[in-house]
């Protein structure tokens, strides 16, 4: 691809692009979230610093594809630095300029996340390295930044035997996960899934491990269990922190000696399953209070990945929307409002809540556009609630979120340990980067001065 003129403000990648997991590289970027005309929706523009980029009619800030639409100003509204904020000014456009759903009265500063409306079109401000359309439809569907890196680890762990634990909040996609990495595991064998929390433990054991002729009422011939199903392939064991105590104690010796043994019978039988289990609790947490067994934890979290929530995603959500349309047949396109609506909701129960509000509106809308009903507008407008408590399967500290903001000092000394890398930094003190994003501008704080400085090779 031909280099672009150092003059140019921001640069828009393709489709040819190949995907940069690197945090390190995560820069101020513009997408395209909806447009009358589907092909510049997904467009990115990555913002340089002390950039001006300027919206409108005829901007040409993604890539040269203009921004043509109805509604929107030849010269809409422009979004540059100011100090340490990059903010969003409307330039008297005749329709106005949105952010969040609400009109801008003057200059405006964007935090990552922030939704900007200029009539039809919808763009998302966030932070973001290279990323590569999604590859893995009917998966793990969506354009994102943050799910590229799920792809990636996943794709990089999967041609191995080792276990790996999925975490993340319900309806983050877990299962869609687990299912990648058997695709791209070479194992011959299925795949297979069971939910550790919906059945007795009795049953459970039946279930996992088989069960021997005459083992209990009933059991009038040797019954294999899932272990042994899944010889040579991959055993999901999902909601892994509701297993009870004996199971844990029976997945422990599975995971240590590659043996089973069925309910009842007195020998073992050898098993070649990949193991990857899920959840939404903290396991590090149940380890500390005794609920869950640390020599299985350290079994399990040999290699962890983390499903990101929805709302801290909103790229994904309309490509994630018309995935779901079109499952179902439906080549319907989405009424900006509703798109508008979407994009701003914070989605608590995630990827499933917004599979079932996209059936919902179907079934409610008529016509060739998919609008939104009255009633599924006041549950998107809805406020919203604390998010459910989700913390990832890796050792992220445990306990309540620290929201008193340490001295400046402490700040630049966490930059400086993890190279400017924000979302090691807000892990390691277990908030939102968007909250770390506000302690830099409060206190002055160049972020960009303690970034790691790429190599020749990189």
């Amino acid at each position: 691809m031909a280099e672009e003129p150092e003059s140019m403000s921001t640069t828009t990648h393709g489709a040819s692009q190949a995907v940069d997991v690197s945090t390190a590289n995560e820069r101020p970027c513009l997408t395209i979230l909806h447009h009358p005309d589907p092909a510049l929706q997904g467009l990115r523009a990555f913002i340089e610093a002390d950039a001006k980029v300027e919206l409108g009619r005829r901007s040409l800030a993604f890539g040269g594809h203009a921004l043509d639409a109805s509604k929107v100003s030849r010269e809409h509204a422009v979004i540059e630095h100011v100090g340490h904020e990059l903010v969003i000014r409307d330039l008297g456009s005749r329709n106005g300029t949105f952010v969040q759903g609400k009109p801008i009265h003057g200059p405006t500063a964007l935090e990552p996340g922030d939704v900007v409306g200029m009539g039809a079109i919808i763009i998302l401000f966030h932070r973001s390295a290279l990323v590569a359309p999604n590859d893995d439809e009917g998966e793990v569907v969506g354009p994102s930044y943050a799910l590229a890196r799920v792809r990636a680890q996943a794709k990089r762990v999967a041609p191995t035997s080792i276990t790996v634990l999925i975490g993340g909040e319900t309806g983050t996609g877990k299962e869609r996960v687990a299912r990648l990495l058997h695709r791209f595991s070479g194992r011959s064998g299925g795949f297979y899934a069971i939910n550790c929390g919906a059945m007795t433990e009795t049953v459970l054991q039946s279930e996992l491990f088989g069960a021997s002729r005459g083992a209990f009422s009933g059991a009038d011939r040797d019954r294999p269990g899932l272990f042994e199903a899944a010889d040579r392939g991959t055993l999901f064991l999902d909601e892994i922190g509701d297993a009870p105590p004996t199971l844990q104690q029976s997945l422990l010796r599975v995971l240590q000696e590659r043996e089973i043994r069925r309910v009842g019978a007195t020998r073992s039988l050898r098993v070649d399953t990949r193991v990857v289990a899920a959840t939404h609790k903290n396991l590090a947490a149940m380890v500390a209070d005794g609920s869950f067994r640390e020599d299985l934890y350290a079994r399990l979290s040999s290699w962890t990945i983390t499903t990101p929530a929805l709302r801290e995603r909103r790229e994904d959500i309309l490509p994630l929307a018309r995935h779901f349309l079109r499952e179902r047949g439906d080549e319907r396109s989405i009424h900006p409002r509703l798109a508008l609506l979407l994009v701003c909701y914070a989605f608590p129960h995630n990827v499933r809540e917004l599979e079932h509000i996209i059936e919902r509106a179907r079934i409610e809308a008529s016509g060739d556009v998919i609008r939104v009903s009255p009633e599924l507008e006041a549950q998107l407008t809805r406020p919203a609630g604390p998010p459910p408590s989700a913390p990832p399967a890796s050792s992220r500290k445990t306990g309540r979120a620290r929201r008193t903001r340490p001295p400046r000092e402490e700040l630049e000394a966490l930059l400086a340990r993890f190279d400017g890398n924000v979302t090691h930094i807000a892990e390691h003190l277990n908030i939102g980067r968007n909250t770390f994003y506000r302690w830099l501008r409060d206190l002055g704080v160049d972020r960009h001065a303690h970034e790691k400085s790429p190599s020749p090779d990189d």
